[in-house]
Formats: structure tokens, sequence, C-alpha cells
């Protein structure tokens, strides 16, 4: 028997979610004013923790064409009322965004939803017109395959982080030698010859301090970027101001 889940306690459970510090937790609303995060969702995204937050609009903290699409998923998500799963790649590392619509436990108390402005954590009456839970994760490069029940969006932005200084061919050449394609295979996907690709990955080492495919493979595993990440348009997702500037 499948038991629907009451809003009450979805705010329960994403009130225990915001302590596993693996996970990144977001409440916001449908213009994009953050109500509530914690502090691993600062990580998740290169925010410096200096920074307070809450009251804070997607806007101000995201460039244009970031916060932008991320409004476009939140619409999507409250105007469907069922969550969704957005992969995308911040800092040069596949990220899984989980986006749950947030109902209200009582019909009557959309008005006074509406109106308040006490924070998520400690109101749990949220209108469904109103807020949007986004719980982040590290994903993997098989992340959108796996996912069967809920609707998966790509992000076509990415932000590469330190991966920033390799070319677009350079990181196809990078994540292919990290799936584990030998330097001919890689050659013959992309349309080159042995030694273009050996020249790539030699001004691959140079860039990122890796001599060996066994170095590369590690990272493209840890960092699960998938070959079409390549073609996805760069940006530096976190306004200057709001980046934290103790990263490297």
């Amino acid at each position: 028997m499948i038991m629907k889940t009451s809003p009450l306690s979805q705010i329960d459970l994403i009130s225990l979610i915001e302590q596993d510090a693996r996970i990144g937790v977001v409440i916001a609303t449908r213009d994009g004013t953050i109500l509530s995060h914690n502090a691993t969702s600062l990580e998740f995204f290169g925010v410096g923790s200096q920074h307070e937050m809450i009251g804070k609009n997607m806007r101000e903290v995201f460039v244009h064409e970031f916060a932008e699409e991320r409004m476009r998923w939140i619409e999507k998500t409250i105007n469907e009322n069922r969550p969704m799963k957005i992969v995308h790649v911040m800092r040069g590392r596949q990220i899984a965004s989980t986006l749950m619509p947030l109902n209200c436990p009582d019909e009557n108390d959309c008005q006074e939803c509406r109106e308040s402005r006490t924070v998520v954590t400690t109101n749990p009456r949220l209108c469904q017109d109103r807020c949007v839970a986004v719980l982040t994760r590290y994903a993997t490069s098989d992340e959108k395959e796996k996912s069967t029940e809920t609707e998966v969006l790509e992000s076509g932005l990415v932000d590469l982080g330190p991966l920033e200084r390799l070319s677009a061919r350079e990181l196809e050449v990078f994540v292919l030698l990290g799936h584990g394609h030998t330097i001919p295979e890689t050659a013959k996907l992309l349309h080159r010859s042995p030694r273009t690709i050996e020249q790539h990955k030699a001004s691959i080492g140079r860039k990122l301090g890796m001599s060996t495919i066994a170095q590369i493979a590690k990272t493209v595993g840890e960092l699960g970027l998938r070959v079409d990440d390549a073609a996805r348009q760069r940006i530096q997702a976190i306004r200057p101001e709001f980046a934290n500037t103790k990263e490297k």
C-alpha cells in the first residue's frame, strides 16, 4: 500500500535531511527568494560561508543565465506540482538537484502562507504557489540513466571551476580517457589521429598536473563528468562578490 506523504511530514523530512552533511538543502520561493538553507548547500555552489543568504534572491547571487535557468525549473516544479531532478555541473563536478514542491497542510492557510515571512524551518505552513525545496548531492555520470521515476532535466550550462583552463577538445579527451577509452579509441571517436590525442593528453597533464591515464580516470570518476558536458555553455555561476575566495 502506497501512503501519500502529508505536507507537514515533508517539512519534517527536509529538516532531517538538512542535518546530513552530504546533502545541500535550499528552500526558495517561486520568485527565487531564499528562505532557508544549510551550510552544505553553500559548499556545493561555491558560495562563501561569510555571506548571509536568507532573504537574498537567486538573481542576486548567480549570474543571469544560471539564475534564469533555475527559475524556469522552479516554475515548472511548482506549476506541475511534482518533483523533478536536475543534472548539472558546478565547479567541475556533476551534481544532482531534486526539486520538490512544498504543499500547504490546510488550504485555508494559503493566504496566511503567502503573507508570512517566517523562515520555513520554524513555520511548516507553506503554500504550493510559493515554495520549493532543492536537495543537492554529488552525482555520477550515469545519473540520468539511473532515474526511472522522476523526470530528469539537464542544464545547458557548465561551471567547470578548475577545469576551465581546458579547451573544449581537451575536456572531451579528458572525459573519454577517464571513462576507460584508449588513445586509439578516443582518436576514432573524435575523428582525430592518435598523435593529436597524445598531444591533448600532454597538454591536459601540464594544466592539471596529471601525468597518467590512471590519474585521469580516478579524477573523472570522482567528478562524474560526461563527454557532452564539453559542448555546453561555459559560465562562472556565482557572482564574484558571493564566491568563496578561499577556494583555489
